[in-house]
């Protein structure tokens, strides 16, 4: 029986978000970005300053009440008598009473009341323990409410302190006042004689915060118009100026679909610059001009492939046909050259597909340094003189003499088979340039760190305007002389891609008419002797 499907899971909300990332056109995210980050900071900014102007006006409120305390106080305070002695005013609620107190507090009452109240204050005079002694409504016709009774927390923190203290209420119509809480020493002349007393009296006033209110709602409105109109502005601006950043961006997207379309010869051409965007153009048409040249040498590649496939190819069609239809005539010495001739086509064909093959391998690695090789301990020496004895038989049917001068062992690490084909490669490379009679000499020597192997001879040459390209891919300098000699112009693409493989470098130097000399640089082993060595 075959399970059913579970049903599919709801998208998770970050999966929802990235596909809004990526569904979002990049300016409209930037230009939300900017929004936001407007709307935030001036909305923090303008809460800041109606904040500071709302404390700022409580606070000069509150002075302004306390410092008409202090100067009323002031006007009703007698000086100071011959039976104070200087000795100044006694504790708070320890003098004592005469029969002209009342009087005198009731005065004084009265003048706090008389002088502090207002349309929009209230004043109410306490005694010590917090208890109403005088209000404005016992003398002042007023419509105020006055606001709730005190706490005896705040007339306790109020005596401890002995400054005042003010707090922000609100009445029950839904006007703010401020209400201020000071105490009040004041010293009462004794009658006949008797030493002044001292009465600690508490003066509460509660002023109206309504012009107050009313400034704080104008700024309010100012700073609201002031944040939706920087927001409009910033989203305008916001959004022509991730336009202008962003267009470089379409040109890239434009210009990448244009390549894909088959237009290699498109290009970005942004104005040079070190920022981002800059650094991307010239990244991208650089990327563009190998990408192209790439195409180019594979189209090569393949052109010179097929060309050079075809050749053997045709040959061999042609001979087999010679002696499918009889043309041969059966005669011995016919049916031998056809059969030998096909031999050497078949040879020059494998030699080819070798060839592309090994092209092919390093093509698989990416890059020449990555292409594998089994590091062991190889003596070159050994390596050079089983490529020469190779090498002899075609070395005698062309006349050239084969000479090798290499003081061994010369340890390297790295594949004996490979460096074997490297010196295959550059000895056959110079046997079919050398004329009869010529020579090819193979050395090696030490030089510091380095084992150096040239191999010289005194072929035609290479002329000037040839050697930059000599290790390209189906390079020829002359096709037609190279064809008749049977090159492919893939040897020496393989001889530098093994040697990098190794580590090492290869450089040719060559005069027209007087030869050619190769020159490799391979890596010396470490010292020490060797516990096996490749065969080769």
């Amino acid at each position: 029986m075959q399970r059913a499907d579970p049903p599919p899971r709801p998208p998770h909300r970050l999966g929802l978000l990235r596909r809004l990332q990526w569904a979002i056109p990049l300016g409209w995210q930037l230009s939300t970005l900017y929004t936001l980050l407007l709307v935030i900071t001036l909305t923090l900014v303008g809460g800041g300053v109606y904040a500071q102007q709302d404390g700022f006006l409580v606070q000069d409120t509150a002075d302004r009440l306390a410092q008409g305390v202090v100067r009323v106080a002031a006007a009703t305070q007698p000086p100071p008598g011959p039976a104070d002695h200087g000795h100044g005013m006694p504790p708070s609620g320890r003098g004592r009473s005469g029969p002209g107190d009342t009087d005198d507090l009731l005065r004084l009452r009265e003048l706090l009341i008389r002088g502090l109240s207002g349309p929009d204050v209230t004043v109410a005079v306490l005694d010590g323990h917090g208890m109403v002694l005088t209000t404005t409504q016992g003398l002042v016709s007023s419509g105020a409410p006055m606001v709730d009774e005190l706490t005896a927390a705040q007339i306790a923190t109020v005596q401890a302190t002995g400054k005042a203290a003010h707090w922000v209420v609100r009445r029950a119509d839904g006007i703010r006042q401020v209400v201020v809480l000071q105490p009040l020493t004041q010293v009462v002349t004794g009658a006949n004689g008797d030493a002044p007393t001292v009465t600690p009296l508490l003066v509460e006033q509660a002023a109206s915060l309504a012009a107050a209110d009313a400034a704080l709602d104008q700024l309010g409105l100012y700073l609201l118009l002031g944040v939706l109109g920087g927001t409009l502005a910033g989203v305008v601006l916001g959004r022509v100026f991730t336009q202008v950043l962003l267009r470089p961006l379409d040109r890239v997207a434009d210009t990448a679909a244009a390549i894909a379309g088959g237009d290699l010869g498109r290009r970005l051409q942004l104005p040079p610059g070190r920022n981002e965007v800059a650094r991307l153009g010239q990244t991208f048409d650089h990327m563009v001009g190998r990408l192209v040249a790439t195409l180019e040498a594979q189209r090569r590649f393949v052109a010179d492939a097929s060309h050079e496939l075809r050749t053997p190819l045709t040959s061999l069609k042609g001979l087999a046909e010679i002696l499918v239809i009889g043309a041969h005539g059966n005669n011995p010495q016919v049916i031998e050259q056809s059969a030998g001739a096909i031999r050497s086509e078949l040879e020059r064909l494998s030699r080819l597909v070798n060839d592309l093959l090994t092209l092919s391998r390093l093509d698989s690695a990416g890059d020449s340094a990555d292409l594998p090789v089994r590091h062991t301990r190889t003596d070159v020496c050994a390596t050079l003189a089983a490529a020469i004895l190779q090498m002899g038989p075609p070395a005698e049917a062309r006349n050239v003499r084969l000479v090798q001068a290499c003081s061994g062992p010369l340890w390297v690490l790295g594949d004996a088979g490979q460096l074997k084909q490297v010196a295959l490669n550059l000895l056959d490379n110079a046997l079919r340039y050398t004329p009869a009679g010529g020579e090819v000499a193979v050395r090696g020597t030490v030089e510091g760190p380095w084992a150096c192997l040239t191999v010289q001879d005194t072929g035609t040459g290479i002329a000037a305007a040839d050697l930059p390209q000599i290790f390209a891919r189906f390079y020829r300098g002359d096709p037609s002389r190279t064809r008749a000699t049977g090159n492919s112009g893939l040897g020496l693409a393989i001889v530098r891609a093994l040697v990098e493989a190794h580590g090492g470098t290869i450089t040719v130097q060559s005069t027209p008419g007087a030869g050619t000399c190769f020159l490799l640089r391979l890596p010396l082993a470490p010292a020490g002797r060797p516990a096996t060595a490749d065969a080769v």
